[in-house]
Parts: C-alpha cells; structure tokens; sequence
C-alpha cells in the first residue's frame, strides 16, 4: 500500500524531546493494524498487511480476528494488489521435461476436441466424466507424474461465482481460503487458485509477496477458452509437486507418523541433514510475508512404535534474500562464535546447528550428470512475471534513474535448525516465572548487542520461549532475529526503519521517525508487553474473563487497533504524565492475577517512576547519549525484581515440600494405627 508523506505540526512534545525525535523529520503511518519489516517506501506500493506476529493469545476476541482477516482480504483487493490479466500466470505450471510437456499438450487438445464435439451435442454427463479423469488426487502420492498424471496436486482453492460482477467476493473468498491452507498444510510454499464467475475462469498464483497474479480470462462458453482450461488441468496433473506449491524437501513419513524434514547445511558441502518432527507449535496463517512455521524435532529418526524426542527446533520461513543487511542465519553464526564456550553466561541463547536457504532440484543436470539445485526464492517463484513497477512520478529506483522498480524486496525459502527446545511464553505458570524469563531475555539482549553489535528490535510475547532444564529455575530464551541487524555496519537506513510487532513497537518505531534506532527501542518494547500481559493475562489461567464489550473499553487496547500515528500519539499520551500512567495503564492490570501488584511495580519502575515520585521520570531521556547507561540501569531494575521472584518461587517450593512431607507424615501414622 502506498503510504502518503505526512509532517506533522512542528511543535516538539515532551516525549519528543525525551526520546530526541525531531517532529519535522517524523511521519505518520496510515493504514491497516499490521506491520510489515521493512522501511516505507513512498515511490513504490508496499501492501502493509499480514507480516505482525499476532498476538492471539491476548488483547482479541474471536470475532474480532475474523473481521480482521476479512478487512485484509477486502484490503488487498481495494489497494489493486490483484494483479488481472497476467499472460504467464500459466506458463510457470508446465512441466520441465520437455517430452512431458509435449505429452500434456498432446493429451489437452485430444480432451478439447472432444469437449467441443460434446457441447455442439449438449452431452453434459459424458463431459463429466471427460473432467473427472483429470479430478484432484491426494498430494502425498509417491507415483511418478509419467506414470500416473493423477501423482500430484491440483490447485485447492476453488470460489465460484453466478456472474462475472462477483468477481471481487470471489477473490476475497479466496484469499480467506488461503490463510486457512497455509495453516492446515505444512507443506505448502505457496497457494494456487481459480476464479470461476459465469463461464469466466482466472488461475490466480499467491506467493509471499504482496500480489495475486491472476491469469486472463478463460471463457468455457468458447472453444478457445475450454481448450486453455483444459490445458490448465492437465498441465497441473503432469508437473512436479513444487511447480503446485508443494515443498519436495518435506516428505510425511506414515510408518513413524512424522515429517521428514530436509534441512541445508551450514558449508552445503555434506549434503543436507534431515530432521524428524510430529508436532508443529506454530502454523503459518499470513497471507503474505515470512509465513513461519516451526517443528519440534529430532536429527535421529525413532524406531517405528516408539515416540520421538525432542531435542531441536526447526524454523521455518520466508525471509529477506542474502544480500541485505538482515540475515538470521549470519547473525545466528556471530552469536554462536562469540557466546560459545564463554564463562559466566547466565541464560539461554539460541544455539544454531543447520541452517540456509532451501534448495530445490528441478530435474536438469550438470555435464557430469550431478543434479543441479536451485535456491527457492521469489526470483524463481515469479520467474517471467511482472514483479517490477513502471517508471513515474511516484516510481524509479532509490538512484533517481527512472528506471523499473521491484514492488517488494526478494525473499528466500530459509530453513534453519537450533537448540536448546522451549515452550511460548503463554507456558508461564506465574508473574514470578514470568519476570525471570524476561529477565534472562534481556541479559541475553544485551550480550549479543555488546558482543556482536546485533540489536534485536522485535522484543514480543512470540519471540520468547520458556526453557524448563532438568533442574533448577525456569529459564527464559530470546530466539527471532529475521528483523535483527548489525548496527556496526548498519548506520543509514536499517537503523531507522520501522519493524516490529503493533502494540510493542517503540514511538519513534510508530513514527517511522529518522532518529536511528538503540537498544532502548527494544526495552520500550518490553515495557509495553509487560503492560500488555499484565492487562489480558500471561497465560490461558488469568485471561481476562470480562465481557466483549467491557475489553474493548480498556485504553491499552488502542496501541494494537488504528493507525501507526494514532497509536503512537496513544502512546505518548499515557506515558508523558505519571497520573495518567496509573490511571489509564497500571489501573487496569488484571487484579485477579496473583502477584499481579508485582508486575504493576516492575512496569512503573521499567518507565521510571516509583510510588514515591510526584512527578515522570524518563528513563529514555536524551536516550541516544545515554543508552549504554540507561540500558544498565533497567536491567538493573529487572534483576532486582527477578531476584525477589526466585525467592519468592524457592519459598513456595520449600512450602509445598514441607505439606508433602506432613502429608506422607499422616499417611504413615494413619497405617500405623490400623
């Protein structure tokens, strides 16, 4: 979506000055409740929609989820992103082997000639059983595509509509069916569909990025149209899985009931390494974006009957292409070499074992009969499709040349495998387990940025896992480093753009503000989820329990819905005064939640004020010349409530020990008297 520059009034506010963002230099964001990685380009169209880590666990209701993916799917059709009349929409479904190409084409015509004999003569039932023999089979066959042109998938995805004026509701139908086959199929790199308004058939490709290609219009009511349907249908039944959008390198093993899941290596040298997984603990429901998925796993494959352990994680996801100055698996490799073997290191940090982009093979070989691979990314996804913008005012690329512009920055099917195995942060059973975790999170936040320069800046309820070791106390993991980058080598524009997820994003975040970005964007964050969990709940046992309408009216549900400039001024508005903190924010914490006054405390102090303050204290004030000092003094505040907390926790331990050993006390002399 185009974003229109905005400048607001040139008034500097309090925060504004704290922070040290220049309200001239800021902009403001319209548009939908979701946010996209990546910096606002107002030359060309960036569809923000479908790239937050949604928060589904707190802060919505059922209802209003489903309005919300209603209001992209109708967004995506009013911001043009439905691009009609692509002529080689079709091609990319024709098989590789040219000899089964010519196959298919051969068999495609016999079927429409016989078609068009059929409907001179009005013969309805025999054309049904022409279209079944080319019906949908299951996607898991293991026959080959020559030797049964049933092997392999058709598109899924299916609206029809009475008319060629339903075309639109036929498309926002679609896209709602999409979402929902990303999350069923684990396998699924993209989605294929097809429109069917009257006699009117489109063939739409949706990818990653944010367009639908679709096809122009095949008329069925027309020779020409039925043969090109036909050849459609046919061609699906003879290409390889991966041209339908099936990934090759996943393969259901149904003898030990799980996934097969190859994975690159580090050099590629070795070959890839393969990972075993039955359980998926996060489905992939965007319509566009990074779509990630991740598996719990083994690298041993289990004897059949017996259950798989879990001893690594994989993710799986769409990211920005190598090249950019955003890349998980360099950054994972960086942490590794400097955290590795080191003294002293007092919490958990992701630890990377595999990782690269996938790799597809094709069926074309090299001069000594060595398969050849090729990256799975957008550049071979939308091969021969228009995926560049045309020279304008609004157009060109970023040197002022005039020239074609890509619409969205190329992604790369990445694959990356890690330990050590956590639970979602949902899987806190109390607000002291909770304050621990966030506390080895943010000393984890600090290593890597001290050691390795990597700032995170995307700190969210879905980027923490809860790690429970065979002894000791809870422990806490920050893993997601898609929107992290080096600031030693990042200084311009990476260190300004706006990423994030909604209702934790930072103000000059929100503001797209050219202010560059420190760590103490990433502790805001933290403050605002601490806000946000301390309000609808830390987990499934102290959710809110109120009516609908009664959490609509609470004031922190503002920093999730509206637009990036209203949020942000929401923002302000709480946190610029300390009455209006505690009235609006810290009033509102579930007081049913025990040891909720706990976390009401660590809020105040993460912001800066204490019960005995009469006026706010900005602890990010003049930020950028004090972050070092800053940052140390709130994890200084964190750890000071972590320590209460693990006393707290060991008491309770010893507490339920001592009843135990009464109650076994009991038991004895119970025995002992009969």
């Amino acid at each position: 979506m185009e974003i229109e520059a905005y400048t607001p009034e040139p008034k500097r506010t309090k925060w504004q000055i704290a922070t040290g963002a220049d309200s001239s230099k800021s902009g403001a964001q319209t548009g939908p409740s979701t946010v996209t990685s990546g910096r606002t380009n107002t030359r060309t169209h960036h569809l923000r929609i479908g790239h937050s880590r949604a928060i589904t666990e707190q802060g919505g209701t059922a209802k209003e989820w489903t309005t919300e993916h209603e209001r992209e799917a109708k967004l995506v059709i009013s911001e043009g992103c439905i691009r009609r009349d692509v002529d080689k929409v079709l091609d990319l479904l024709r098989p590789w082997n040219q000899a089964v190409a010519a196959h298919a084409s051969r068999i495609a015509a016999d079927i429409a000639d016989q078609l068009d004999s059929l409907v001179l003569n009005s013969n309805e039932k025999a054309i049904e059983d022409i279209l079944s023999w080319i019906a949908p089979p299951s996607p898991h066959e293991e026959e080959t595509t020559m030797n049964n042109p049933k092997a392999t998938a058709q598109p899924q995805l299916i609206e029809a509509k009475c008319s060629v004026s339903g075309e639109d509701e036929a498309f926002e139908q679609l896209l709602l069916y999409t979402r929902r086959l990303y999350a069923l199929q684990h396998d699924r790199r993209f989605g294929w569909g097809v429109v069917v308004c009257g006699s009117s058939v489109r063939v739409c490709l949706l990818g990653p990025n944010e367009a639908v290609f679709a096809s122009t219009v095949m008329d069925v009511a027309t020779g020409p149209g039925r043969k090109a349907f036909v050849e459609f249908l046919v061609n699906c039944s003879f290409c390889d899985i991966d041209q339908l959008g099936l990934d090759p390198t996943m393969t259901y093993l149904k003898h030990i009931k799980c996934w097969k899941i190859e994975c690159p290596t580090e050099d590629g040298e070795d070959g890839p390494k393969y990972v075993y997984s039955d359980e998926v603990i996060m489905a992939a429901d965007r319509l566009f974006g990074r779509r990630t998925r991740c598996f719990l796993g083994s690298l041993d494959m289990p004897p059949e009957g017996s259950e798989l352990k879990h001893d690594v994680v994989v993710k799986d996801s769409w990211s920005d292409a190598v090249g950019t100055y955003r890349d998980e698996v360099k950054f994972l490799r960086e942490i590794r070499g400097a955290l590795s073997g080191k003294e002293n290191i007092d919490f958990e940090y992701p630890r990377l074992l595999h990782g690269g982009c996938v790799k597809l093979w094709i069926g074309a070989t090299d001069s000594d009969s060595k398969p050849v691979f090729i990256a799975d990314d957008t550049d071979y996804l939308y091969r021969d499709l228009p995926i560049t913008t045309t020279t304008g005012n609004d157009g060109g690329n970023d040197d002022g040349s005039g020239g074609p512009a890509p619409m969205w920055p190329s992604r790369e099917h990445r694959r990356i495998v890690m330990g050590p195995v956590g639970e979602p942060l949902r899987f806190v059973e109390s607000v002291p387990e909770l304050i621990i975790v966030l506390r080895d999170v943010m000393r984890c936040h600090g290593a890597i940025f001290n050691e390795c320069s990597i700032l995170h800046r995307d700190i969210s309820t879905r980027n923490i896992l809860v790690v429970r070791p065979e002894s000791g106390l809870v422990r806490g993991m920050l893993i997601d480093f898609d929107c992290a980058v080096d600031t030693g080598v990042s200084e311009g524009e990476a260190r300004t753009e706006m990423t994030g997820t909604q209702p934790f994003m930072s103000v000059l975040n929100l503001e797209d503000s050219s202010v560059k970005r420190t760590a103490l964007d990433d502790w805001e964050s933290l403050l605002y989820m601490v806000c946000w969990l301390g309000t609808y709940g830390i987990n499934e046992h102290t959710q809110r329990k109120e009516a609908d309408g009664e959490l609509k009216k609470l004031k922190i549900r503002r920093w999730r819905y509206g637009s990036f400039n209203e949020i942000a001024t929401d923002k302000r508005d709480h946190l610029d005064i300390r009455r209006a903190f505690k009235k609006r924010i810290l009033a509102n914490f579930n007081s049913n939640m025990e040891h909720c006054k706990m976390l009401t405390r660590l809020a105040a102090w993460l912001l800066g004020l204490s019960d005995d303050d009469e006026d706010l204290v900005d602890p990010f004030e003049r930020r950028i010349e004090h972050c070092e000092r800053i940052s140390a003094d709130l994890l200084g505040v964190l750890e000071k409530y972590a320590s209460a907390a693990e006393k707290l926790i060991e008491a309770q331990q010893q507490q339920e020990q001592q009843q135990q050993q009464r109650r076994r006390l009991r038991s004895r002399r119970g025995r002992g008297a009969q």
